[in-house]
């Protein structure tokens, strides 16, 4: 019985530092088991952080076929400067620390009369659901647009312009993943006059300009020199509808088209919600 209300009996209001906590336990002793730190794979991390870091430390610039945009080399810098498997140790616990955020906010913002047993099996989903953990093997940033993702919804619901405009703006670190929705909102927020939220964003995005600036060799680096090349490289090796109709050998035109139909569907269930 004692076991039973132990497990179902609901937790109560608890902030989000306390959630946060608890989070961060099962889901680095959840993932300690199925990664070992001094064996991690890493193979997107050298090319997103660490090659392109060290390029930028020694010769103060980054080669023109980078995928990302010029400030995101720079501000995954400090992931660059000791050794490649120290950095991706590195990015690996940072990673831990923003899914266990992630998951944390999601349970503050779901509102449930949350129970531990609830909690546990949530974070155990989260956790092991296997894209979170190649992600967190090969060093990706997607952890990252998760916790912009489930940022953007907190700072939308409680109203916080500001903030919703400078996370918005944080999202371009790793534009691909959240670049419709960002642009969905901002244009949200042009036509409701929300002007401090074009106010953050448009002042993140300056500050990324500026500090690039001095490490660009061509204006393309702004926004990704190398984008075109990498798209044709690793698109049709990708676990998505491009991937799946264009390794058969069909033109780029038909995953283009059925993406193109999925998102007018999307919005015309989502914009009247």
């Amino acid at each position: 019985m004692n076991v039973h209300k132990l497990l179902f009996q609901p937790i109560g209001k608890l902030g989000f530092l306390k959630f946060f906590v608890f989070a961060l336990v099962l889901t680095a002793g959840i993932i300690f088991i199925f990664i070992r730190p001094g064996q991690l794979q890493a193979g997107d991390f050298m090319m997103i952080a660490w090659q392109p870091g060290q390029e930028i430390l020694k010769t103060g610039t980054v080669h023109a076929e980078y995928p990302y945009p010029l400030w995101t080399a720079l501000m995954m810098l400090p992931f660059a400067i000791g050794s490649p498997e120290m950095g991706a140790l590195f990015l690996l616990i940072v990673n831990v620390m923003m899914l266990a955020a992630s998951i944390a906010l999601l349970v503050l913002l779901f509102d449930w009369e949350l129970t531990p047993f609830l909690f546990v099996m949530t974070t155990l989903l989260c956790v092991l659901f296997l894209p979170i953990l190649s992600s967190l093997w090969v060093g990706q940033l997607t952890i990252f647009s998760l916790l912009v993702l489930v940022l953007s919804v907190h700072f939308f619901l409680r109203e916080r312009w500001a903030w919703l405009g400078i996370v918005l703006g944080l999202s371009f670190i790793k534009p691909q993943m959240m670049l419709l929705l960002a642009g969905l909102l901002l244009l949200w927020a042009l036509w409701q006059r929300r002007w401090q939220v074009l106010i953050g964003f448009g002042g993140t995005m300056l500050i990324f300009v500026l500090i690039s600036l001095p490490f660009m060799e061509r204006p393309s680096q702004l926004i990704g020199g190398g984008i075109g090349v990498h798209l044709e490289t690793f698109l049709i090796a990708t676990s998505t509808i491009w991937g799946a109709t264009m390794k058969p050998g069909l033109p780029w035109q038909v995953p283009f088209l059925i993406s193109l139909g999925m998102m007018i569907w999307l919005g015309w269930v989502w914009l009247p919600f």
